[in-house]
């Protein structure tokens, strides 16, 4: 899936905010930031209750983590009509 203007722009503002981290949890996946954010943490993980393409299939309502597990949390939701 091509990027989108939105996605490009959220990839900049990000590295405009966020350095390197111990550990990220990324909520339903952009595949533009992804590589990014995998760069700059040392521990990643991708979580989806639908895409195949996450790491993890997992609802974001009842969460199989511990507590203070990372670091980072980046969770973009974009709704198309």
């Amino acid at each position: 899936m091509p990027s989108s203007e939105r996605h490009r722009f959220a990839l900049y503002s990000l590295k405009e905010k966020l350095k390197y981290s111990e550990s990220t949890l990324h909520i339903a996946p952009e595949q533009i930031i992804e590589p990014w954010l995998r760069k700059i943490s040392k521990n990643y993980l991708s979580i989806d209750l639908m895409s195949p393409k996450a790491m993890k299939s997992m609802d974001i309502t009842n969460l199989e983590l511990g507590d203070n597990e990372f670091f980072y949390l980046v969770f973009s939701c974009f709704r198309t009509y």
